[in-house]
């Protein structure tokens, strides 16, 4: 199991600093490079560094607890990240890049970091969804969950050379997770943020709102993601947001009901079909006042 580091800020101890790796070995070179790395020694970011408060005068992050009780379903009916979508991320940094992957959920996104072998830091508020994050990361040594918000992720100054969020910015305030991103990012840090977006949904709109409120001048990339669910995938995936009914809800028998009104009028041999895409924005730190 992989331990969540304490939360009680301590002093921050330095990262050492080695000459930069070569890029990823499957870059096809789809966007810039991001500049000015350095590793953390694996036992610097394993244990070593400790975490400090954020400096913000942000006070009470909101939302921490929209998706209690929702864990494991997310965790089960969620579409993942295609791997074409991965390989271009892979492409913009190195293999020795360090990730903070803030808002990290049940682990969707940063197991397929782990699984390329990046050093993860998976910062989760939720604590339902952090002990589904905790089994979902179970197996990567190379990953470490932080229980911490967008706006006070308690890592340390200067620790990330990227800084990604999946399915979450809209989540967050915009001026205050900036902040946060140029306290944690190192020199050269790149933002990425990825969304499963599908047409006319209300993931298109929290796309787009979100990232034009946070980023400056991103770079934009599109990943088909098509989606094929049973019914009770329909089922899981559409009791897994936020705005959904848990059944202890007065709604959810009703929700149920319009649930499978939609399945049985939508699919095609047992299988409903959405066609998702997944949209990666990119932006170098520097470049997000």
């Amino acid at each position: 199991m992989v331990e969540p580091i304490e939360t009680t800020p301590e002093p921050l101890v330095e990262p050492v600093e080695t000459t930069p790796s070569e890029p990823h070995p499957s870059n096809h070179r789809g966007g810039a490079e991001v500049l000015g790395f350095c590793q953390l020694a694996f036992a610097s970011f394993m244990g070593a560094v400790q975490p400090r408060s954020a400096t913000s005068g942000y006070a009470e992050p909101m939302n921490t607890a929209i998706f209690t009780g929702k864990a494991s379903a997310y965790a089960a009916g969620r579409p993942g990240y295609p791997p074409e979508a991965m390989d271009y991320i892979c492409s913009l940094v190195p293999a020795s890049a360090v990730f903070a992957d803030i808002g990290a959920g049940t682990g969707k996104f940063t197991e397929l970091l782990a699984e390329r072998e990046y050093k993860v830091f998976a910062v989760e508020p939720n604590a339902d969804m952090r002990a589904e994050l905790e089994k979902t990361m179970a197996p990567y040594q190379n990953a470490k969950i932080v229980a911490g918000t967008a706006e006070m992720t308690t890592l340390p100054d200067d620790c990330a050379d990227v800084i990604t969020c999946a399915q979450a910015l809209h989540w967050f305030d915009p001026a205050t997770f900036r902040a946060e991103c140029h306290r944690i990012g190192k020199p050269g840090a790149l933002v990425v943020s990825v969304y499963n977006t599908t047409p006319g949904g209300s993931s298109l709109a929290h796309c787009e709102s979100s990232t034009e409120a946070f980023f400056n001048n991103p770079a934009l990339r599109e990943f088909p993601n098509p989606q094929f669910y049973s019914r009770a995938g329909w089922l899981t995936y559409m009791t897994s947001h936020s705005h959904d009914p848990l059944p202890s809800d007065e709604r959810y028998a009703e929700h149920l009901a319009e649930v499978n009104a939609v399945f049985d009028q939508e699919n095609v041999g047992g299988l409903l079909r959405r066609d998702v895409v997944t949209m990666i924005y990119t932006e170098p730190l520097t470049e997000i006042p």
